[in-house]
């Protein structure tokens, strides 16, 4: 009876396992080198590489190569006793259907704990993934649940750019260009992002994202919002010419300056208006607490007492 899928896949899973098993009771009568290696095997379920798939769910990621050591006396590197151990290890792996990696070309995400490159494979190769915060996860798992914290570390950083096709525009950016900025060995490939950023820097908050890579070059665009100093300014501006106008109305003045239909964007606007609004309030606020303010009410009310006396 044919097997399906599923069943081949838990098939491999069990085969490999059991091999695993005695690889490392053999290794246990190797030297440290050979231990290592084999301790040193690590496990994802899938890829979370682009272009890349899993027919079996098992990747194992490892240094496959035969383990040797310098020899002084001959003065040449000789294989360890059972340093063959890991490349003969691979080659039944990849047998029995085992996807297998380079331990130092590819790493595992820390949420979902699939596996993507941290080397290229190629010229047009660009890296989908990236650390935020402590952790380093795949593009996937930033995309669903953290594209606000990434895209926060890549602000205003013109060394600095996305590699994960991000729709920036979701996210209340606009793009400046409309062909994209080429940096690279053929004429004419000039632009830089440092230049590019000191243009557009009084005003805004910059965003710089790679559309493509190729052997000699790199293409790139530059996305901007306007940042909170500027939007201080068309508060304060619109403060002074309408000194008594209504924090909705200043709201809707603001927001009609900077348009967007970005959610998160409005959000982002309204909390820098709210609390340009509220400095007003928690100076007075302040004031009204401090000693300062205490002694300036007990000389009123000590005048109006001295005034009423006198009358």
């Amino acid at each position: 009876m044919k097997m399906s899928l599923e069943e081949k896949s838990k098939n491999v899973v069990k085969r490999a396992q059991r091999v695993l098993e005695i690889a490392k009771r053999m290794a246990e009568r190797c030297g440290w080198q050979v231990r290592n290696a084999i301790e040193d095997i690590r496990w994802a379920p899938g890829y979370a590489e682009p272009g890349y798939s899993s027919k079996h769910g098992m990747i194992l990621l490892a240094n496959w190569n035969t383990v040797d050591e310098y020899n002084r006396q001959t003065q040449s590197r000789e294989i360890v006793p059972g340093g063959d151990l890991p490349k003969r290890l691979c080659d039944i792996l990849e047998y029995i259907g085992v996807d297998i990696e380079w331990s130092d070309e590819w790493t595992e995400c820390s949420e979902c704990n699939r596996t993507f490159r941290t080397s290229p494979d190629g010229f047009d190769w660009k890296m989908a993934s990236a650390v935020v915060g402590e952790e380093m996860l795949c593009h996937e798992c930033i995309k669903k649940e953290y594209p606000s914290q990434y895209l926060e570390g890549l602000i205003n950083d013109p060394t600095n750019a996305d590699t994960l096709d991000i729709d920036l525009s979701e996210h209340g950016w606009t793009k400046v260009n409309d062909d994209s900025y080429q940096n690279g060995w053929h004429p004419g490939q000039t632009d830089s992002s440092k230049a590019i950023f000191a243009q557009l820097k009084d005003h805004n908050d910059v965003i710089f994202q790679v559309d493509r890579t190729g052997q000699f070059d790199v293409r790139f665009s530059a996305w901007v919002r306007p940042s909170e100093d500027s939007i201080r300014g068309v508060v304060q501006s619109t403060y002074n010419n309408t000194p008594n106008i209504s924090d909705d109305n200043l709201f809707d003045i603001v927001m009609e300056q900077y348009k967007t239909s970005c959610e998160s964007e409005r959000d982002r606007i309204k909390e820098i208006v709210n609390n340009e609004i509220d400095c007003p309030r928690k100076a007075r606020q302040s004031y009204e607490e401090s000693e300062e303010y205490y002694d300036a009410s007990s000389r009123r009310d000590s005048d109006r007492e001295n005034f009423h006396s006198d009358c």
